[in-house]
């Protein structure tokens, strides 16, 4: 066999076995939603869009390593398709925002945030001082 009929012939069979998954994919979807409903497209939308994204191989790699099964991936949500660096900087948020509910969160910031000003201080003399 010449060299590139073994890669024609890969080529081939990482087709066929793509094919296969996808058909495992589609067929895992419809046996949860039974139907072709407007949540069975958007499902597959959603699938579609973190499948292809560049920024998201872990994905993918899961999914053909056998380690990520169709049927789980058809019940997975949007948050847990979404990449690794998009969950953390998620979760960044989620705590900023939280921080931020706090009570205390303006004298926090303030605490952190104290240059000279420009009043003094009319018991210490000091310019380190906040306005409230």
């Amino acid at each position: 066999m010449e060299l590139t009929q073994v890669a024609e012939s890969e080529k081939y069979d990482a087709y066929h076995g793509a094919a296969q998954l996808a058909a495992k994919i589609e067929d895992a979807m419809f046996k949860k939603f039974l139907s072709l409903s407007k949540d069975y497209s958007a499902k597959a939308r959603s699938l579609l869009f973190n499948l292809k994204d560049a920024k998201n191989p872990g994905l993918r790699l899961k999914l053909l390593s056998g380690e990520l099964e169709p049927n789980t991936l058809s019940e997975m949500d949007g948050k847990a398709l979404a990449s690794e660096a998009k969950q953390q900087a998620r979760e960044e948020a989620k705590e900023k925002n939280l921080a931020a509910r706090r009570t205390d969160w303006a004298q926090e910031q303030q605490k952190n945030d104290i240059i000279e000003g420009a009043f003094t201080c009319f018991k210490c003399g000091s310019k380190r001082t906040n306005y409230f």
